[in-house]
């Protein structure tokens, strides 16, 4: 099959297909008349500043939050470093920290404070390193109690430490059965403040299992394992990566968006899947990729984001550079310059929220066309191959030249991996894809699994020999090619064609 247009498909289904699913049925003299679905609830937009605003100037202070104002977003995201913020059991030090809140309140932005390092008297092995996790959680909590009290009015919401699942910033090694008990004890500490504060666990970042590090999904597995159901009101995610947008990169294995899917699904199995997950960092340098390139990612994927059911607030990782001039990766995430000069990203911000924040079209009409017995998205709409896809909690839905189609769970995933559309329903256990040589997917998920027969399988292939029970396979020693059945098995040779021999 061709290309098509984009913008023509999507059109004609937000038509014709909103009409057939959407409207009455109407008379033949009377006109149809296309209904949009009512706007979505759209997540709200901030920036994390890290640690570094706490120690600028009050003129970089305040010029840093006017260029975050100025952008239209709503929420800052910044630490405050128990390392400084009580260096003794019975002394606290709080004057740096009440500047940066005081300044954010008087803008009117809703403030998301992580409470995260460590100070020696508190640390494992009363380690000097501010990244070392503390000995007991509930010294811990006691200090997030603390901070609850004294910016009661003013913090709506704490975030459990920043990235545990990484020995970078929870020296020596991450512990997701310690991290738990940290966000056990804090979470009750400032319920006990005020209950109507959020308390944000995970902060996680998107690395692999390695030396010194844990992923993201398996580290959740952990904190559920070791009893940290219910005490935590969100789940934090930073899911950096510079090559794909959320959409692009829901169709890559063990991509941050990807891994996004898996702790919701963790999420979900434990009872928790009306949580939402915020993204508590995210953006990109501009050392490693161009301007433009930064703005189209983020802005990408900031328009994407609202179209997974579990998407909750954005913080863009950060407001300024801290050095432009330096050749480093770290230095040049912002969406201005270190001297306050917009990138970009700082005007494609800005408009996105001024606009209202307004949803894609390809969201509109995945939306307008919906399949209920999906349940939840779990993706944003993405291109794939001859159409567009979605994937959700039960299955996905295709949008090609041949309409609007669903797929079950085991089906939509051969779908996602080949990258292709569907063209016929799901029907007797079966359905067909786009594809030049033919590809049919066979699913009995129970019983047979699920397999895929291409070219001449397809055409060979009798319900008599019942389901497949493995793809093609090569066949020792031969040149053949083999599918076994429940029935029969297939054998296909390049000099003699296609046997089928019953077993």
């Amino acid at each position: 099959m061709g290309e098509f247009s984009r913008r023509t498909v999507l059109t004609h289904a937000a038509l014709a297909g909103v009409a057939v699913t959407g409207a009455l049925a109407l008379g033949r003299n009377e006109s149809r008349q296309a209904i949009l679905p009512a706007a979505r609830s759209l997540s709200p937009v901030g920036f994390s500043a890290g640690s570094a605003i706490l120690y600028m100037n009050d003129a970089d202070q305040n010029q840093t939050l006017d260029a975050l104002v100025a952008t239209r977003a709503t929420q800052i995201r910044f630490d405050i470093p128990w390392f400084f913020a009580q260096p003794s059991s019975t002394t606290f030090q709080w004057d740096f920290v009440d500047r940066v809140v005081d300044k954010a309140r008087a803008r009117n932005l809703s403030i998301l404070a992580v409470l995260t390092s460590c100070p020696p008297w508190a640390a494992l092995n009363q380690s000097s390193q501010p990244m070392t996790r503390p000995a007991q959680a509930s010294t811990y909590a006691s200090f997030a109690a603390a901070a609850a009290r004294r910016y009661r009015g003013k913090i709506s919401a704490y975030e459990i430490w920043n990235e545990p699942n990484g020995a970078m910033f929870f020296a020596p090694a991450p512990d997701a059965t310690f991290y738990a008990a940290m966000v056990v004890a804090a979470y009750n500490a400032i319920k006990a403040v005020d209950s109507s504060l959020t308390v944000v666990a995970g902060a996680m970042g998107p690395v692999n299992d390695g030396t010194g590090t844990i992923s993201a999904n398996k580290f959740l597995a952990t904190m559920y394992a070791a009893g940290v159901a219910g005490k935590f009101d969100a789940l934090s995610f930073h899911p950096y990566e510079n090559d794909a947008t959320f959409a692009e990169a829901s169709l890559y294995e063990n991509s941050p968006a990807r891994q996004m899917i898996g702790l919701h699904n963790t999420m979900k199995a434990r009872g928790d899947g009306a949580k939402k997950i915020w993204l508590t960092e995210y953006g990109a340098s501009t050392f490693d990729i161009t301007a433009d390139a930064q703005n189209a990612l983020v802005t990408g994927s900031l328009r994407q984001w609202p179209e997974v059911s579990f998407a909750g607030p954005m913080y863009l990782y950060t407001v300024r550079d801290a050095d432009s001039s330096l050749a480093e990766s770290e230095a040049q995430f912002g969406a201005f310059t270190s001297t306050y000069q917009p990138k970009p990203l700082a005007y494609s911000i800005e408009s996105y929220v001024r606009l209202g924040m307004p949803e894609r079209e390809e969201g509109q009409v995945f939306d307008a066309n919906a399949d209920a017995a999906l349940g939840k998205s779990v993706t944003p709409v993405f291109r794939i191959s001859y159409g567009y896809g979605q994937e959700f909690e039960l299955g996905s839905r295709f949008l090609s030249n041949g309409g609007f189609l669903s797929s079950p769970p085991a089906v939509a995933e051969v779908a996602r991996r080949n990258g292709l559309v569907p063209i016929t329903p799901f029907a007797n256990d079966m359905q067909d894809f786009d594809k030049d040589t033919g590809f049919r997917v066979y699913s009995r998920p129970a019983t047979t699994g699920t397999h895929v027969l291409v070219g001449s399988f397809i055409t060979t292939w009798q319900p008599s020999m019942g389901f497949p029970v493995t793809d093609a396979y090569p066949v020792p020693g031969t040149q053949n090619w083999a599918v076994d059945c429940e029935f029969a098995r297939m054998t296909y040779s390049p000099t003699t064609g296609m046997a089928v021999t019953p077993t």
